[in-house]
């Protein structure tokens, strides 16, 4: 019973309401959340309707499934290697001007458009995160955004 009421909780207070896909659940027992390729969604299985749903995390959180948790969760507590440890805000100066940098949410970066002035937050457009590694910085689709960033699904 404790279970149930802690997933209805993370279920309820993470979410939006459903606006997406509506399909048939899988044979399962149980209502599921499941994991989505884009972080930002996740499919809710009601076995009492038989029917699913794809449901959107609210803005600044993803939704995460791992030992301990299955539910939309704030960035700032997502493991690494997902999202790696809270970067600062930018200064804009030398090298860091017109270069785009690493939020918090994946779903956003810093650009420095001059030196001298105040990074203006960027937002990577819809199913897409931002990645800054050697050899690939920008936007890129979530599922390639998780394999560059070593982060399952």
């Amino acid at each position: 019973m404790e279970k149930i009421a802690i997933l209805s909780i993370i279920f309820l207070v993470g979410a939006t309401n459903a606006f997406k896909l509506s399909s048939k659940c899988s044979n399962s027992t149980t209502s599921q959340l499941l994991p989505n390729v884009d972080i930002n969604y996740f499919s809710f299985c009601d076995v009492t309707t038989g029917r699913q749903s794809v449901e959107k995390c609210d803005e600044g959180l993803g939704f995460l499934v791992n030992s301990t948790v299955s539910g939309c969760v704030p960035f700032e507590k997502w493991p690494e290697p997902c999202i790696a440890q809270v970067p600062a805000v930018p200064k804009c100066v030398g090298n860091n001007v017109n270069r785009p940098s690493s939020a918090t949410n994946p779903n956003k970066y810093y650009l420095c458009p001059r030196e001298g002035l105040n990074p203006i937050l960027m937002t990577c457009p819809e199913g897409k995160g931002f990645v800054n590694v050697p050899g690939t910085i920008g936007c890129a689709e979530y599922s390639k955004w998780r394999a560059i960033k070593n982060c399952p699904s």
